[in-house]
C-alpha cells in the first residue's frame, strides 16, 4: 500500500503529459509484493 501522499495514477499521467486521449497508456496499479498484481498488470500492458 502507497503512503497516503502519494500521487493517484491520474495525477501521474497529467504530470508526465499523458492526459490526451491519444496518448494516453493504460493505467494498472500494481502492487511489487504480489505476484497476481505483477501479472494482472503485464497482461493489462501487453
Amino acid at each position: 500500500m502507497d503512503c497516503p501522499s502519494a500521487a493517484k495514477p491520474e495525477e501521474i499521467a497529467i504530470a508526465l503529459e499523458l492526459h490526451s486521449a491519444s496518448k494516453k497508456p493504460p493505467l494498472t496499479v500494481v502492487n511489487p509484493t504480489q505476484k497476481a498484481s505483477i501479472t494482472e498488470a503485464l497482461k493489462v500492458l501487453t
